[in-house]
C-alpha cells in the first residue's frame, strides 16, 4: 500500500495477547488522521513473536514495536508501509516483507 487509505484494503494482522493491552490499528488509524477502521478484518495473534514470524512470512500488515523490528527494518528484512509513526511512548511501525 502505498497511502494510509490502502492499508483497509489488505490483510492487517491484530495482536490480541490475554494479559495486556497492545496498541490495535484503530488506535494506528485515528492517530494517522483517519477515520478509516478496519479492526473485524485480518488474521489475530495472540503471541508479538507470531505476529512478526506472520509478517515475514508475507500473511499480513502489522503493528510493529520500534524497540523490537528496528534491527529488521534496519537489515532490510522488514519495511515501514508508512512514515507515520503511532506515539504510545513505545514506537510503532507499520510492517511487511520486503
Amino acid at each position: 500500500p502505498e497511502t494510509v487509505a490502502e492499508l483497509a484494503t489488505h490483510r492487517l494482522i491484530h495482536l490480541e495477547e490475554p494479559f495486556r493491552e497492545a496498541a490495535n490499528w484503530d488506535e494506528w488509524f485515528a492517530s494517522a488522521g483517519t477515520s478509516l477502521r478496519n479492526a473485524e478484518r485480518g488474521l489475530r495473534i495472540n503471541d508479538y513473536a507470531l505476529v512478526i514470524q506472520a509478517v515475514m512470512e508475507g500473511q499480513g500488515i502489522a503493528l510493529g514495536w520500534r524497540h523490537l523490528v528496528e534491527r529488521l527494518v534496519a537489515s532490510g528484512l522488514l519495511v515501514p508501509v508508512t512514515d507515520h509513526v503511532m506515539r504510545t511512548g513505545i514506537g510503532f511501525y507499520v510492517i511487511w516483507p520486503k
